[in-house]
């Protein structure tokens, strides 16, 4: 038995109140006027032994008056059903909490561990009395919840119960639970279910932050839908994309590489196939030994443009929301690029990116006096071979904006190069003269732009060209270092990449465009340069989304285009440090695509379940128990074998009859029946 107002229990001290009076009476000596003994004697007899009888029965009915008013107010509670007070069993508020993350789609002999969460609820829903009440709140939704006595009404909800792609927000759960029991309408008889699998991972992020949750209810029943066994259906996952390529081409070879993963305890032979927009361009048998992973590299040619969706799966298994990874890259097709220079200048950069296997570049050639009757738009990149003194330094960052490579070459003028380095990060350059020439002193091969170029990726020193003088700058990302800094380095300027050569891109200081080295490096820096957010972001979904993109789309209205083909309008916002979109919470899998209303691509996010709704099922019997007993140290955990259902353990373990009522009309009944037997006392003593 409990009680809601224990402390009123201290007030049965009362009780001892009309036992003490009845002691001091004892003690008083009454004086009786008599005439003659013999009506002594048949007083003795009578009176007496009446008066006594009163006595006693005043004395338990004061006593048990107190003891029963006392009772009344301390509002107990018996946890079950007595059934000769079944008038006052007290009507039920539940709320259940539902696990509805992706790892509770895990298939056994009885279907997926949601649909049985589905099929308890139905149970429970069946046995509800009338006037009790029932709250279901999914463990990841966004929702405000309220309880419900309507059958239909909750019978409809759990029909549209539905698996998240998000991983649980266990803290805002707690808040729900707190929030709706406080609109209970039977709060002294309130019972919380917890139904989930054995994953105690999102409680255990609660752990970290050593807070101890206070609930308005006492106790709470777990119910685990992961059997032991689980582990032994077969289930594989792919669990990352990773690209070795950097720069991707329409029609070249893309090298990535996909881990997959067996969460079984057999060995599984799957299946790995490789997926680019609607076209499978790729697959492979693999074999995965128990709970381990392994790597799986791909070479593939895709012919598609722009934003394309990567997708790697495998069969299907036992849990199928873990059988594929999305990714995204953008390819681009034939690049458009401006040659900025005189025409006996600009001759070796237009040879080299026209050579048989270059990057088939689009080519236009333009003077520093016409830059401004070019829009530069569908650019990609602009190489700056000479004319420093008839461009500013600021028309670099109209470029930037725009996420126009750069590729600038020294043209001999050392203040004019000094001022436009420092403009996009270099701390200066200085002047150096061969004699009899310079060396390249050192080349970073794992750079992209000589990403499979060499045989290894080491560093080492490339074939230099005969340099007489040169313009090394200090600072950035050295690509190929020379005496006296950088021959060629790269550096981040707004939105864009500038590569800076040290040499002009001709034979008066250098025999550089004569190497073969030249035309490898420019057709590679045009890859590289038009090569904008190459790999997409990838993303959590049920979570607001923030992707950042070019300041040149600012005040455009852009499009985001989800896995489905469902289209939606958002417009960016500025900061000063970045340009991004906010994107609200989104529930698809896969790849969405944002681009301009002209169907110009900008970038791409990919939307997966989360890694740890890809980990096994822990077995472990009794570990959410334990977490929940370290989150909330005084509440009351109490497990439910999965063989029980939710109805019967209501019905033999927290159906509640409140006593109340019972022991306040006990305690009337023993007021009225003082009254009666104190009023004829009083006449039997003044007789």
């Amino acid at each position: 038995m409990n009680f809601l107002n224990p402390f009123v229990l201290f007030g049965l001290a009362a009780a001892a109140i009309p036992i003490l009076l009845h002691l001091l009476n004892l003690r008083k000596t009454q004086t009786i006027e008599f005439s003659t003994l013999y009506f002594l004697k048949e007083l003795k007899k009578s009176t007496i032994r009446t008066i006594k009888i009163k006595q006693w029965i005043l004395l338990l009915l004061r006593t048990l008056l107190i003891l029963f008013a006392v009772l009344a107010f301390s509002q107990p509670i018996y946890n079950g059903s007595l059934p000769f007070l079944s008038s006052l069993q007290n009507n039920r508020s539940i709320i259940v909490v539902v696990d509805n993350t992706s790892s509770m789609l895990h298939s056994t002999n009885a279907g997926t561990l949601f649909s049985q969460v589905k099929n308890d609820l139905r149970t429970l829903i069946d046995d509800l009395q009338e006037n009790d009440e029932l709250c279901i709140i999914p463990l990841v939704s966004s929702n405000t919840y309220r309880f419900s006595s309507s059958k239909q009404q909750l019978l409809q909800e759990v029909s549209t119960l539905a698996p998240s792609i998000a991983s649980a927000t266990v803290r805002d759960v707690f808040q729900k639970i707190t929030a709706v029991s406080a609109t209970a309408k039977h709060s002294s008889n309130l019972s919380v279910f917890v139904a989930s699998d054995n994953q105690a991972e999102p409680f255990e992020r609660l752990l970290q932050d050593s807070i101890q949750f206070q609930f308005p209810f006492p106790s709470v029943f777990y119910k685990s839908f992961a059997p032991s066994s689980i582990n032994d259906e077969p289930n594989s996952s792919v669990d990352t994309i990773q690209f070795k390529t950097t720069m991707f081409r329409s029609g070249k070879p893309i090298e990535l590489e996909m881990k997959v993963r067996n969460t079984s305890s057999k060995e599984i032979t799957t299946t790995l196939y490789c997926q680019f927009g609607t076209s499978i361009v790729g697959q492979q048998q693999v074999t995965i030994q128990p709970n381990s992973t392994t790597k799986v590299p791909f070479s593939v040619l895709s012919s598609e443009n722009g934003l394309v969706s990567v997708k790697g799966f495998i069969e299907n298994d036992s849990y199928e929301a873990d059988n594929a990874f999305y990714a995204s890259i953008r390819l681009n097709g034939k690049p458009n690029v401006i040659v900025i220079g005189s025409q006996e200048k600009t001759s070796f950069v237009k040879k080299a990116l026209q050579l048989p296997g270059s990057v088939m570049a689009s080519i236009n050639t333009i003077t520093a006096i016409e830059i401004g009757n070019q829009s530069f738009s569908g650019i990609q990149s602009v190489f700056i071979v000479d004319q420093l003194n008839e461009i500013q330094p600021s028309f670099l960052s109209q470029l930037s904006e725009k996420g126009i490579g750069i590729f600038l070459f020294a043209d001999g003028n050392e203040q004019k190069i000094e001022s436009f380095v420092q403009m996009i990060g270099g701390s200066g350059i200085s002047e150096q003269v061969g004699k009899p020439s310079l060396q390249f002193s050192n080349t970073d091969r794992r750079h992209p732009l000589f990403q499979g170029v060499f045989k290894d990726d080491t560093k080492g020193i490339v074939e230099s060209p005969t340099i007489y003088k040169a313009y090394p700058a200090q600072g950035g990302i050295p690509i190929i270092e020379m005496q006296g800094g950088a021959f060629l380095s790269e550096f981040r300027f707004g939105q864009s990449s500038i590569l800076y050569c040290a040499v002009p891109a001709n034979i008066i200081q250098s025999n550089f465009p004569l190497l073969s080295l030249f035309p490898v490096l420019l057709n590679r820096s045009v890859s590289f340069l038009s090569q904008s957010e190459g790999i997409g972001n990838l993303k959590e979904g049920g979570v607001p989304i923030t992707v950042e993109i070019s300041k040149s789309y600012q005040e455009h209205a852009l499009t985001v285009t989800d896995p489905n083909g469902m289209i939606s309008t958002v417009n960016p916002y500025s900061l000063p440090s970045k340009t991004a979109l906010q994107l609200a919470s989104q529930w698809n899998l896969g790849t969405y695509k944002i681009t301009t209303k002209d169907k110009e691509p900008i970038t791409s996010f990919s939307i997966n379940i989360p890694q740890i709704e890809r980990n096994r099922i822990d077995p472990i019997a009794g570990k959410m128990e334990k977490v929940l007993r370290q989150l909330a140290p005084k509440l009351s955990i109490e497990s439910i074998q999965t063989s029980k259902l939710y109805a019967k353990t209501l019905s033999n373990t927290h159906t509640k009859t409140e006593l109340w009522q019972f022991f306040l009309t006990l305690a009337l009944l023993c007021a009225f029946t003082e009254l009666i037997v104190a009023s004829q006392f009083k006449e039997v003593t003044e007789s």
